[in-house]
């Protein structure tokens, strides 16, 4: 489930474990990382 932008930057400041993976503050390793975990 990808949530738009403005929602997912609101959870980033809130939980920054919990960003969305397309968040662009979502920076690459956590990315890899949470595609990873997520397969």
């Amino acid at each position: 489930p990808t949530r738009d932008r403005a929602s997912c930057c609101l959870f980033y400041t809130l939980r920054p474990e919990d960003t969305c993976v397309t968040c662009p503050r979502t920076c690459d390793a956590d990315r890899v990382r949470k595609l990873a975990a997520a397969s």
